[in-house]
């Protein structure tokens, strides 16, 4: 009994310390004990297999079966794939839907502290106020119980990241090589993570020394960027499978769309600043907004581009929008595109150098022809990281706001049988 005595010890005091934690953070607890239920909700009740999680199912069931080839129709590098395949084989018998939903979940949970760090280490004042709104992204919600890659791979991208900001070179260009074995696009994402560090340290001085030493530390995310391209010539492209609905380009769909997203998640900073701002038709600024707003969204108006054959599916709620827009509103998501523009414009972010996120993620949505709004989850999570706070009633407001469509969206993902 004695031997037992100061493991006892040890978890009375955890437990202690959580109940202090919950004491302190009511309104945290209170809030992710409801986006739990939401997610567990997924996991229980969704339906059978939504859209890509047939690929990513039967690919995991190989891994787990010892079959060690690439499932048809698999575009990513199933990094993901493995990575969940070997906790499955040790836990489990045999493999359903329901337990690997559960384990994907359980994996995509560890984001959070890892929100929380970050949020720590950039935004000292309100972390868990900031991994809050983090969580409840809209976009991104109903992924961290679905057998897709996007929260895995973006959970090494923000471990990687975090990594880098603390000087731990190796382990991030690790990481972040990883998280290209999930997601290819995340190839961008390591040169962001690259590039930004440089920033972060030396400021917008390139100078010969400064270049020469931090190639000499980060030599990994360079070996990285190295195996990236010897990737793209063995296997002849990006995509592994599905290549030919997969074509590199210049696409601007996904670029509208991302503009689109930013009004629909942030008109309520915009509301703020059009209301708050004194003399605002003579801020300088604000004429830069409208002048790129006005042609931008002229440019979409006049020069719709082509649409994807996927994005043609009726089961998905952005397809659905896009048919609707594309059947004669053209003028109309413009308009959205305008005032998304302008909702982008009024977000003040921390530091000069977070506005590098903007030039990446153009970098990351230019080569996609298919409108997704996944390939936007990392811009956002950037945005949402680096943002200012607005005073405590707006930052309540847009939880909120957040809160009730990712309820929304969970309803007709259950319910309705539609997917995103």
């Amino acid at each position: 009994m004695k031997s037992y005595l100061p493991i006892l010890s040890s978890i009375s005091r955890i437990i202690e310390k959580i109940i202090h934690w919950l004491k302190n953070n009511k309104k945290f607890a209170l809030v992710f004990l409801m986006i739990l239920t939401l997610w567990v909700s997924i996991v229980a009740f969704g339906s059978k297999r939504y859209a890509d999680e047939s690929y990513h199912y039967r690919q995991i069931r190989m891994f787990y079966s010892a079959r060690f080839e690439m499932a048809d129709g698999l575009t990513t590098i199933p990094g993901y794939h493995a990575f969940i395949s070997l906790p499955a084989w040790v836990i489990f018998d045999d493999l359903s839907l329901f337990k690997i939903r559960l384990l994907s979940l359980s994996t995509a949970l560890f984001i959070i502290p890892i929100f929380f760090f970050l949020s720590k280490k950039i935004s000292p004042p309100n972390p868990w106020e900031k991994t809050l709104i983090l969580i409840l992204l809209p976009i991104a919600f109903v992924y961290y119980p679905l057998i897709y890659t996007d929260i895995f791979s973006t959970l090494l991208f923000f471990l990687a990241f975090y990594l880098s900001l603390n000087q731990k070179y190796h382990w991030a260009a690790l990481v972040s090589i990883a998280a290209i074995c999930a997601r290819q696009q995340n190839i961008i994402w390591h040169l962001f993570i690259w590039i930004f560090t440089y920033v972060n340290l030396y400021g917008f001085n390139f100078s010969f020394k400064n270049i020469l030493n931090y190639f000499r530390a980060t030599l990994g995310f360079i070996v990285g960027i190295i195996l990236f391209f010897i990737f793209i010539k063995l296997n002849g492209g990006i995509a592994i499978g599905d290549k030919g609905s997969h074509p590199l380009g210049i696409y601007l769909g996904n670029i509208y769309f991302f503009l689109f997203l930013a009004g629909l998640l942030f008109w309520p900073i915009l509301l703020k600043r059009i209301f708050t701002t004194k003399k605002i038709l003579k801020n300088k600024f604000a004429w830069v907004a409208l002048g790129v707003a006005t042609v931008v969204s002229g440019i979409l108006f006049f020069y719709p581009p082509e649409l994807h054959g996927y994005n043609h599916d009726p089961r998905f709620i952005r397809n659905i929008f896009l048919s609707f827009i594309y059947n004669g509103h053209i003028g109309f998501y413009s308009v959205l595109v305008f005032l998304g523009i302008l909702s982008l414009f009024s977000i003040k972010l921390n530091k000069l150098s977070n506005y590098l996120i903007y030039p990446f993620t153009i970098l990351c949505l230019l080569p996609s022809w298919l409108i997704e709004q996944r390939y936007t989850v990392i811009p956002f999570l950037l945005i949402l990281l680096f943002r200012k706070e607005e005073y405590y009633r707006l930052e309540n407001i847009l939880k909120i706001y957040y809160l009730i469509l990712c309820i929304t969206l969970v309803f007709v993902l259950v319910e309705l049988r539609l997917f995103l």
